[in-house]
């Protein structure tokens, strides 16, 4: 167990209410959403104009941000309220780094 990891029911039902949205085919719509834009939007960009959208990571969370409504419905409970744009932003370090890499890909075969 991690340090910032509780032991307790409420953590637990966090991490299940976790689980359950990470299962939802939502989910992964909108993780593909989030990464296709974030990929269009920073294809052919160098550094500097990479560092004037504010880098990989506020590109992808502008795009979580900009996700419709649909995925903004909670699944969680009143107590502990879970939308899939919620959960999604919890992987933006993975989304980035799958962003970078096929970046990098296409890069190296140009």
């Amino acid at each position: 167990m991690a340090l910032y990891e509780r032991d307790d029911s409420l953590s637990r039902a966090a991490e299940i209410i976790r689980e359950r949205i990470c299962a939802l085919p939502e989910f992964a719509r909108a993780r593909s959403l989030v990464v296709t834009g974030a990929l269009d939007e920073c294809r052919g960009r160098d550094v500097a104009s990479m560092r004037e959208l504010g880098g990989f990571t506020n590109v992808i969370l502008r795009h979580v941000d900009a996700l419709p409504e649909q995925y903004r419905i909670n699944y969680g409970s009143e107590l502990l309220p879970r939308t899939v744009v919620d959960t999604l932003k919890e992987f933006h370090p993975a989304m980035r780094a799958e962003l970078q890499g096929i970046l990098c890909a296409e890069r190296a075969v140009a």
